[in-house]
């Protein structure tokens, strides 16, 4: 009985000093990390809130949208409708876009190719053509439905090692800070070498804008963190469901938590939490968050595109809810292992987020 014991306290002392090394950077089990994962995928199972959280509402561009509009991309038009639809008919309150518009719209490439043929060649017919590439121009149109509503357009950063990971396409929109601001903290955010963005067209009409990829994949392909703010050049930008939260509270401006103590670095000091118009979204080093996601695919309604456009979708679903457009649709690429689900949604990553800010519910793993 005695042996038994004393093995059982020599075993959790093991256990324990493995642990302690660990957290004071010691490499003693280069699994042990993965065994934390799987613990926290386990604890955060069984603390899954469930139900479905009508606050926010993602319009599908799913399967039956597009058999009925036509493959992806659709006409700039198309989408124009799309957010006077949402905004005028179904007064949501706030619009994300989990895609990102980079090329011009068809149309503009066939004027092009017009005025460079035969018609091109004579002036009052190039006239002509310019004239109505001007009028009929469905990226501008688009823009004028991003006018004056709080829109946040998606985009993506390319981090090291990506492929053509120093390509700049696009516009940004404008970042929340200066890389000084956050001092020698911001040395351990993710730092993005280049990115694909939006049209400065449509960017420049949009309230916001928000990257929605994550280069924080744990080595396992899960889904866990997704960082809130990345750092490129010199400038601070945010993630998407911070954009689009700041879009719906009118841009209030982000201001950074500082804390000190243990797991400050030799600086003395460490970011802790980004606060923006009242609200308070703790971060770890990296400026991520854990996602606090609320149950398997379908923890918020799902409304097709195509329902919008034809004006059949629920106005009691959209009435004063927040809108995130993103894809479903297989073909779209746009779905990724999580801890509740093997094939979830990005946009609904998006969707948890939102809601986690909102609800400033974010589950934190201290620097200890």
């Amino acid at each position: 009985m005695i042996v038994h014991h004393t093995v059982r306290v020599l075993v959790g002392l093991a256990v324990t000093g493995v642990f302690v090394l660990q957290a004071v950077g010691w490499p003693v089990l280069p699994g042990l990390r993965q065994l934390e994962d799987l613990a926290y995928d386990a604890r955060l199972k069984l603390t899954l809130p469930g139900g479905v959280d009508s606050r926010v509402v993602i319009i599908d561009i799913d399967e039956r949208s597009l058999r009925e509009e036509g493959q992806w991309p659709w006409p700039r038009g198309r989408l124009a409708d799309l957010v006077d639809q949402l905004f005028d008919r179904y007064r949501v309150a706030a619009l994300g876009f989990d895609v990102v518009f980079a090329e011009p719209d068809p149309t503009d490439a066939l004027f092009k190719a017009l005025a460079r043929g035969p018609l091109g060649e004579e002036a009052r017919l190039r006239a002509q053509l310019d004239r109505l590439r001007r009028e009929l121009d469905p990226d501008r149109r688009f823009a004028a439905a991003l006018r004056d509503r709080p829109v946040a357009l998606g985009y993506v950063f390319n981090t090291p090692g990506s492929p053509n990971a120093e390509i700049q396409f696009g516009q940004l929109p404008a970042p929340v800070a200066a890389v000084r601001e956050l001092g020698p903290s911001a040395i351990r955010l993710v730092e993005a070498v280049g990115y694909s963005a939006n049209l400065p067209l449509l960017q420049d009409e949009a309230l916001g804008g928000g990257f929605f990829n994550s280069p924080l994949v744990d080595a396992d392909g899960i889904f866990r963190r997704v960082p809130l703010l990345i750092r490129y050049q010199d400038r601070l930008y945010e993630q998407l469901s911070l954009a689009v939260v700041r879009a719906l509270l009118e841009q209030p401006p982000v201001e950074f938590v500082m804390g000190t103590g243990y797991g400050a670095g030799e600086h003395g000091r460490r970011l802790e939490a980004l606060r923006f118009g009242g609200f308070t979204a703790p971060v770890d080093e990296s400026g991520a968050v854990l996602v606090p996601y609320r149950g398997r695919k379908g923890s918020f309604p799902y409304v097709a595109a195509t329902d919008v456009l034809a004006g059949h979708a629920d106005p009691r679903i959209l009435d004063g809810a927040i809108a995130l457009v993103g894809a479903t649709a297989a073909g779209l690429l746009d779905l990724r292992a999580t801890p509740v689900q093997n094939v979830y949604p990005g946009v609904e990553i998006n969707a948890n987020l939102v809601v986690g800010l909102l609800d400033q519910n974010f589950k934190t793993r201290p620097p200890y």
